[in-house]
C-alpha cells in the first residue's frame, strides 16, 4: 500500500511526539531518499537521490483487526553527505525504546535492500507512468519487524554508516 505523506506528518529529529491516547503504535527505522532530480524509472536511482536520512516511521492500525497500518509521523535524522559511501549491504540496524535494543536487522533481511527498495518503488510508479519529483522522499522499507512503543518511550534507530534518529513519545 502506498500512502501520501503529507507535511505536517514529518516530526524534527529527537523531537516529540504526542499520541492521541494511551494506545501502543508501532515504529520501523526505514532509510529515507530525498531524490535530488525526477526519477521517471528504475535506472539511475542512486544518481537521482541527492541524500539518505536515517527515518522512523511511527504506525497505527488503520481500523479494528488486522487493518493495514497507518503513518502517524516520519523522523528524518541528518542527511548522509557520503551518499556513495553507503554500504547497503553491509548496513546493521538497532531500534532501542528507553535505552534497550528491541530489534535489530540488516538489508539482506529483507524483503529488498534500500536501493532495490527505491528502484522498485520508480518502476512501479513508472508502469502507471508517474515520476518520483525532484524534492520527494521514499521511504526504503523497515529494516527490521516493527517495534511496539508507548506514551513515554524514547526510540532511537541507528543505521551503520548512514547515523542515527531518535524520538520521544508523550
Amino acid at each position: 500500500m502506498i500512502e501520501t505523506l503529507g507535511e505536517e506528518l514529518f516530526v524534527s529529529d529527537c523531537g516529540r511526539v504526542d499520541l492521541d491516547s494511551p494506545t501502543t503504535v508501532q515504529v520501523e527505522t526505514h532509510v529515507a531518499f530525498l531524490l535530488g532530480q525526477d526519477l521517471g524509472d528504475s535506472a539511475g536511482v542512486l544518481e537521482a537521490a541527492a541524500a539518505i536520512y536515517p527515518a522512523l516511521r511511527i504506525t497505527e492500525p488503520a481500523g479494528s483487526g488486522r487493518a493495514p497500518l497507518r503513518t502517524r509521523h516520519i523522523v528524518l535524522g541528518s542527511a548522509s553527505r557520503t551518499l556513495a559511501r553507503v554500504g547497503f549491504d553491509d548496513m546493521l540496524v538497532t531500534v532501542k525504546s528507553n535505552g534497550v535494543i528491541l530489534a535489530a536487522g540488516e538489508p539482506a533481511d529483507m524483503w529488498r535492500p534500500p536501493v532495490e527498495a527505491l528502484a522498485w518503488f520508480a518502476a512501479e510508479q513508472a508502469q502507471d507512468r508517474n515520476v518520483l519529483r525532484r524534492g520527494t522522499v521514499v521511504l526504503s522499507g523497515s529494516l527490521h519487524t516493527p517495534v511496539a512503543a508507548r506514551p513515554g518511550d524514547h526510540v532511537r534507530g541507528d543505521l551503520m554508516g548512514v547515523g542515527s534518529v531518535c524520538v520521544s513519545l508523550g
